[in-house]
């Protein structure tokens, strides 16, 4: 065979067999199903219960992580795959479909009854918008980041968006994100600016002693960062203020947990700047690890900055994670985080790379009573609850096709 075209049934928690099939089914596609930094697109398909999603997709990886039951997945032949990943490499560029998977995808929306394709991210908008038009059905597509950052500044990308958004609905993560691809040619009346959110029920607010009372009682403090070691987590700048921060109390230390690219010169700087064992480099932790995580620390930090290639963040959502456990943020008026981080009430914001300013408010949060987390918590309560949010993503489907019956 020239190509491979497969359903896989993971045993995914979805309505039984004797639901009626005549209610509206999603399918959600993204070219890659799923790294490990994809957590959120997984939570939001569970909580899509309801519209029964299929995810059709081209390459899987942690399914052990990630299973769901209704999955298409249609991979390239290999001399395609080779040739399809010098292109990403050399050219930032993701081919088309070929002809196969269009097919393939094709027909598996038309036999599921499909009413509703949810792509994520632009790339992969762009990829299943023949698909989804050829059939009249209704296209969604949420930008997460990079999407509407880095890939701005290619020609191809650029060209690829301006058809998407003459189809496509757009989620945007964060207000600041619609903004820029409302510049770039998406209608603003079709642009929602929608959170993913976070399960309260499984980051619980922790009920900790307070910054302030650990320093009095001369106690370890725990910082900690949870990331993919890229640039634009700014791992290097968080290094070099907290070699300062143990100038001011030595009883500090700063647990990493993430791999990635950037990882050995971290450890590498790590070293330069002699911090020893007051740093801890985990590697790659799974959400039950970085709920423990969370619940022994005492400050979150996250130092993001806009990457040399453009690359933005929308909003971590482990920031959001970590707001719900109940701790203090220090990070950076960076994209959307100003969204979900306020100043002096959640955490703390200073300007991209600003290390001097960085480490002034490491040492401000040395005086929190408690009060920042507790009101993170109340934060996220309010507007990045993950079952509010999806509600909200549930009246857009079901207005969208209202809109789309009525066209």
């Amino acid at each position: 065979m020239n190509r491979m075209s497969t359903e896989r049934r993971t045993g995914a928690s979805l309505p039984a067999q004797g639901q009626a099939m005549c209610s509206p089914r999603v399918a959600v596609y993204t070219h890659d199903y799923l790294s490990m930094s994809m957590t959120f697109i997984y939570r939001q398909l569970a909580q899509l219960e309801d519209w029964q999603p299929l995810v059709m997709t081209v390459t899987t990886r942690n399914l052990q992580f990630f299973p769901w039951k209704d999955l298409i997945v249609h991979e390239p032949p290999r001399l395609a795959r080779l040739r399809d990943a010098a292109q990403r490499r050399l050219f930032g560029r993701v081919p088309p479909l070929t002809r196969g998977q269009r097919r393939t995808f094709r027909r598996s929306l038309m036999s599921a009854h499909v009413a509703l394709v949810h792509a994520h991210f632009g790339p992969s908008g762009i990829e299943i918008l023949p698909v989804a038009r050829d059939l009249g059905i209704p296209l969604v597509v949420t930008f997460h980041g990079f999407d509407a950052s880095t890939l701005l500044r290619q020609a191809w990308y650029v060209s690829g968006l301006r058809e998407l958004f003459e189809y496509a609905h757009v989620i945007s993560v964060s207000e600041i994100m619609g903004r820029r691809l409302i510049k770039y040619g998406a209608p603003a009346e079709r642009v929602y600016p929608l959170h993913i959110g976070v399960p309260l029920d499984s980051f619980r607010y922790v009920s900790r002693p307070s910054v302030a009372q650990k320093v009095r009682r001369g106690e370890v403090l725990s910082l900690l960062q949870v990331a993919n070691f890229v640039e634009k987590k700014g791992h290097f700048y968080t290094l070099r203020a907290f070699r300062r921060l143990r100038e001011v109390y030595p009883k500090v230390r700063l647990v990493l947990g993430g791999d990635g690219p950037l990882r050995p010169q971290a450890q590498l700087l790590a070293r330069e700047l002699g911090l020893g064992d007051s740093v801890q480099f985990l590697g790659t932790v799974d959400e039950d690890s970085v709920r423990r995580l969370m619940a022994m620390a005492d400050v979150f930090v996250h130092h993001s900055v806009t990457a040399a290639d453009g690359d933005e963040e929308g909003i971590p959502t482990v920031v959001m994670e970590a707001m719900a456990s109940g701790l203090p943020v220090v990070s950076t008026l960076h994209a959307g985080i100003p969204e979900l981080v306020q100043d002096g009430v959640t955490g703390y914001l200073v300007g991209e790379r600003d290390v001097e300013k960085y480490l002034e408010r490491l040492v401000d949060v040395l005086s929190d009573d408690g009060s920042m987390g507790r009101a993170g918590r109340d934060r996220v309560e309010q507007h990045f609850d993950l079952n509010v949010q999806t509600q909200r993503l549930d009246a857009l489907y079901r207005s969208i096709l209202a809109g789309h019956d009525g066209n």
